[in-house]
This record gives C-alpha cells, sequence and structure tokens, in this order.
C-alpha cells in the first residue's frame, strides 16, 4: 500500500508541473513570445525552501514540459550545481521570464530594478505566493491571479 500512496503523491506532483508549465506556456503566448524560442528562468530547484535537497524536485518535471519550446535555465542558492553567479538576478540576463519555483529567503524580496535592467522581458511568475510583487511595468502572476 505504501507504493500505491506515493504514486498518488508523484501524480499530482506531475499535475502540478503541468498547471505551472501551462501558465508560463498561457503568458508567453499572451505576450506573443513563444513565436520564437523564449528564454525562461526557473528560480529554485530544491524540493522544499531553503534547502539544498532536489530530490523529487518539480523544477525538473516542469523543465520538462517546457522543452524544446522553451530555453530553461535553473538557479538555486542552495545547490552549487545551480548557482554560478555572484548575485542571483545576474542569471536572469537576457531572460524573458522569471518563475519562482521557491520562496527562498534570497527570493523573497526581488531586486525588480536590477532584474528590469538585465531581462529581455518584464515578466515574473509566483508559483509559492510569497514573492513580493514588482512594481509596474511589470507583468507578475501568481497561481491562481494576475498583477499588473
Amino acid at each position: 500500500r505504501g507504493g500505491s500512496l506515493s504514486r498518488v503523491a508523484r501524480m499530482s506532483n506531475d499535475e502540478e508541473a503541468r498547471y505551472v508549465a501551462d501558465k508560463i506556456f498561457h503568458i508567453l503566448d499572451q505576450h506573443e513570445l513563444s513565436r520564437r524560442t523564449p528564454k525562461v528562468l526557473l528560480l529554485g530547484v530544491s524540493y522544499k525552501a531553503n534547502s539544498k535537497d532536489a530530490r523529487n524536485s518539480p523544477a525538473f518535471a516542469i523543465e520538462s514540459v517546457l522543452r524544446p519550446q522553451v530555453w530553461v535555465q535553473f538557479h538555486d542558492p542552495y545547490i552549487a550545481d545551480f548557482n554560478s553567479v555572484d548575485q542571483w538576478w545576474e542569471a536572469a540576463d537576457g531572460c524573458d521570464a522569471i518563475v519562482f519555483l521557491q520562496a527562498h529567503a534570497p527570493y523573497l524580496s526581488p531586486p525588480w530594478k536590477a532584474l528590469r535592467d538585465r531581462m529581455a522581458s518584464l515578466i515574473a511568475l509566483d508559483a509559492t505566493a510569497r514573492i513580493c510583487p514588482p512594481p509596474h511595468p511589470w507583468t507578475f502572476w501568481q497561481i491562481g491571479e494576475e498583477y499588473g
């Protein structure tokens, strides 16, 4: 029986990943960015906030749905393989959208001006419902609602 419970949990994790990926596709389509290969930064690879454990992370399932239509890159301040920049927002260079998958402490109050200066488009999706919203002219989505 324990196996069936973990299978149900994985199914809902997969469904959640598909929901987030579909929301990303929808936002990119609304901004007519899907005509080319848009660049999206997924923020937070770990399974839980402020953790370095990436086992069962939804980030990889989201990436598999997005590719090959979207160029995906990752950042996570707690996992060395996904932290190649001094400041996390440097990873957003040239990105069309950023997606907060974990409410890591460094992500909670993003430096929106620094991000604006680096990104190709001003689109952010918050899948955590804990990120401080950006000022105008950003398009900011939290799961279930839109701001901006």
